[in-house]
């Protein structure tokens, strides 16, 4: 999970549990078995993120059908984090509104996908009971976006396709050859690729690893950001600059780590 969304939760005063399947192998069984593992009469909600924040996992209509039905058995709502939908490459994406509408809270932001994280807009779809109960506490807290924000986002679902478009291929781009430089998979989706360092870490742990990135001017997410089962990972964003810088740093990283590139595994 997200440390903001784990946030929410807290503040909720809910009490969020981590349900390790960022990285490894997914199946409907695994992820049944680790959601079983975990779910108690306390649960309320599922928290699911595709494309994955920090992995870039693009989770497929099985897997959703599964966490649908695991969520339909044991009566929970589904929070579905569905920012990154635009940057799906090696699918569609698809969302698990439309596999369990009755039950799911798909969140969706112009943020990530037109570039506008500054002006902090998004929306919120869901069954049309809970819609009014969100507007009514949304009241309390603010009023609305501000206006500015509202009016870039109406030009932005107008006219932004063609941009969305040309973005989604650049990304895709640099993203697949941050990989390949750094040795890693590279991610289906979204704007991130999550690294594990373990074996460049000595006995000052992740932390003494993201200062001594700091001495090649790199700035990373350590990876206990989003949990605690991910101690030696690193989540990277290849969107986060001009695709020759992100480049450039991904080549830095690449050297501290040791990493073999693709190229030198096929030669």
């Amino acid at each position: 999970m997200e440390e903001e969304a784990a946030v929410l939760v807290v503040n909720a005063h809910g009490v969020p549990v981590e349900v390790p399947v960022l990285t490894g192998d997914l199946s409907v069984d695994s992820i049944r078995r680790e959601l079983a593992g975990r779910v108690s009469d306390r649960t309320a909600a599922l928290y699911v993120s595709t494309p994955s924040n920090p992995t870039g996992r693009l989770l497929c209509r099985e897997l959703l059908e599964g966490i649908a039905e695991f969520a339909r058995a044991h009566h929970l709502w589904i929070w579905s984090d569905e920012v990154y939908e635009d940057y799906a490459y090696t699918d569609r994406h698809v969302s698990i509104g439309e596999i369990a509408p009755e039950r799911t809270l798909s969140v969706f932001s112009f943020s990530k996908a037109y570039g506008l994280a500054g002006y902090r807009c998004g929306y919120l779809a869901g069954p049309s009971a809970v819609m009014a109960a969100a507007r009514r506490a949304a009241t309390y807290v603010w009023s609305s976006a501000p206006t500015p924000s509202q009016l870039i986002a109406v030009r932005a679902l107008c006219e932004g396709g063609e941009w969305v478009a040309r973005a989604r291929q650049s990304y895709r781009e640099v993203g697949d050859r941050a990989a390949d430089r750094l040795g890693v998979t590279r991610p289906d989706g979204g704007t991130f690729l999550f690294v594990d360092v373990g074996h460049r870490l000595d006995g000052r742990g992740l932390i003494g690893f993201l200062e001594d990135c700091l001495e090649d001017n790199l700035i990373l997410t350590p990876g206990t950001s989003f949990g605690a089962d991910y101690p030696t990972s690193v989540r990277l964003c290849f969107t986060c600059a001009a695709p020759e810088v992100v480049l450039r740093g991904v080549d830095r990283l690449a050297t501290r780590i040791g990493a073999r590139s693709r190229a030198d595994d096929d030669r």
